[in-house]
């Protein structure tokens, strides 16, 4: 194993990019010739990442890396399979010494499946009662609940999707059952590596037939419903692909990489479709877990699908926020997971140098994703705005304001301006550059109220 002693050159980087939502990282002790796949964050302090070494042209190896300190200094080592045909397709970390990771082969002939380390990460050992021997076996993704509790997800073996659960942390692994699970259309419907989400118990993935399949009970029963798409894979079905995440068991989002827009509100039963809101990206589309109310999306711009970048939405995506125009130096994630609006890292680029894969953790200073730049009572109807998106002027109505406090997206105080109590104030925002404001109401009784401006 090896150590990597970056603290000195994190904290030196966190001082000179104090407003960055995140700061570059290093898993991996020659980021030329490695690259991060795949995330598993334990919680605030452990994360783990997979990824692959480039040996030489056709040679490579799956490695492993992991921290107890959010990120700041990093352990890391070769992930020993054993055979040099087989690849990590997810990981799944419980703390500081074990994690598991599933596994598929490049080429007929190997087989995959399920490999646990309870020595972090020194020796890997193949869990054989998750079988995938099989040549159809394809192992998409791993999770575990807890030290015990797990499911692995696999494409269709013998006419039905493989899965095996585990209640005794890996040491039996059983197949579902026929019975407990729809079937898949036909031969060519297979689950994707980077299209499923755990919400507490309840676990889905996406096909490329555009099919959801949802368990909510730790993997051992399932339901499927269609989306509105037709294959999230952009595969035989399809030119183009789509991302889904849920907030809860009945809401839920989806976008496609053309950016038609959907929302469910009875876990996928139906799906409405919506207009597109600018600013949503359409590569992946992430409910960012604890918070009330915030999803994170990655991906191209609509009218612009080749300029790519990421941006987030503090209510249930109806309005978003570009983070382009935030960063002193935006990134462009190509993965992204957050364990909380706090915690969360990436795989990705600066707009500045986008040939150089970077990893990235979140650091986020004015805590955006958490609704920060919001009052804890953030109402756009205590106060109408208007025009609203504008261009110039704007009215601002409401009961006995005496004071109005404007700041950016990055929490700067543009100006306060007091007034006589009034019912109107009128607000020239000509010199100001397009883009999201706040303008915070503080009338003269009652809760203050924070409204949103979009100038353009």
């Amino acid at each position: 194993m090896k150590k990597s002693l970056l603290l000195f050159a994190v904290l030196s980087f966190l001082t000179c990019h104090a407003q960055d939502f995140w700061t570059e990282v290093a898993p991996f002790q020659n980021p030329n010739n490695s690259s991060v796949s795949h995330i598993s964050i334990v919680d605030e302090n452990i994360v783990w990442v997979t990824g692959r070494s480039f040996i030489s042209p056709g040679n490579t190896e799956e490695i492993w890396s992991y921290s107890t300190d959010g990120g700041f200094t990093w352990t890391n080592g070769e992930i020993s399979l054993g055979n040099p045909d087989l690849i990590v397709s997810s990981v799944i970390a419980l703390s500081e010494t074990t994690a598991f990771v599933s596994v598929f082969p490049k080429n007929t002939g190997s087989f995959g499946g399920v490999w646990k380390t309870e020595n972090s990460g020194a020796t890997w050992t193949n869990q054989p009662t998750a079988t995938f021997n099989n040549i159809d076996s394809f192992a998409n993704f791993i999770h575990f609940w807890d030290d015990n509790t797990g499911v692995v997800v696999g494409d269709p073996e013998g006419g039905f999707f493989e899965i095996y659960t585990t209640t005794n942390g890996g040491s039996n692994w059983d197949r579902v059952p026929q019975l407990n699970m729809p079937l898949p259309i036909d031969a060519n419907e297979y689950a994707l590596t980077d299209k499923y989400e755990i919400r507490n118990n309840t676990v889905r993935f996406a096909t490329t037939f555009g099919r959801i399949f949802t368990s909510t009970d730790y993997g051992n029963t399932w339901s499927v419903t269609q989306a509105p798409i037709p294959d999230f894979g952009g595969g035989i079905n399809s030119d183009g692909s789509g991302s889904f995440s849920f907030k809860n068991n009945n809401e839920g989002l989806i976008v496609s990489d053309s950016f038609d827009f959907f929302r469910t509100i009875n876990g996928g039963n139906s799906w409405i479709s919506e207009s597109t809101p600018q600013g949503l990206r359409n590569h992946q589309i992430s409910f960012v877990p604890t918070t009330a109310n915030t999803y994170f999306s990655i991906g191209g711009n609509l009218g612009s699908s080749s300029t790519f970048g990421s941006s987030y939405s503090l209510n249930g995506g109806i309005d978003w926020i570009n983070l382009d125009d935030v960063d002193s130096d935006p990134v462009m994630p190509n993965v992204v997971k957050f364990q909380s609006g706090t915690v969360g890292f990436c795989l990705g680029y600066y707009t500045s140098n986008p040939t150089a894969l970077k990893f990235f953790k979140l650091t986020d200073p004015l805590n955006r994703l958490n609704g920060a730049l919001t009052t804890a009572n953030f109402n756009e109807n205590a106060f109408l705005v208007s025009p609203n998106p504008t261009q110039d002027f704007i009215k601002i109505n409401g009961k006995n304001i005496q004071e109005i406090t404007l700041i950016d997206v990055q929490g700067k105080v543009l100006f306060v301006q007091s007034y006589p109590i009034v019912g109107e104030v009128h607000l020239d925002l000509t010199s100001f550059q397009n883009g999201v404001y706040f303008a915070k109401v503080i009338p003269v009784e009652g809760e203050n109220y924070t409204v949103k401006i979009l100038k353009n």
